[in-house]
């Protein structure tokens, strides 16, 4: 399959329910993805997703996680407090 046609299944499959195969799209190590496809029980850690495997690498990947979010957040609390200013001057 190609990327195009591998991206097109993964969007008809998310308009009828989040597909867990969307974690490979997020940077969920392919193990925990597998293993929670496979509904297997015993995780080491629960964070954004459940970690099955690496838990040092997980660890890495969730502080991402929590930088990409943090400026995210301050992108849009900026981009309010301008557009706030603006009404206001």
């Amino acid at each position: 399959m190609t990327l195009s046609q591998i991206l097109n299944l993964l969007k008809e499959k998310y308009t009828l329910s989040c597909p867990h195969e969307i974690g490979i799209f997020l940077g969920i190590p392919l193990e925990d993805v597998m293993a929670f496809i496979n509904d297997e029980k015993d995780f080491k850690l629960c964070g954004y997703w459940k970690v099955f495997g690496d838990v040092e690498r997980a660890k890495k990947i969730f502080n991402e996680y929590d930088r990409a979010k943090n400026l995210a957040l301050n992108y849009i609390y900026n981009e309010y407090m301008l557009h706030e200013n603006k009404l206001l001057n």
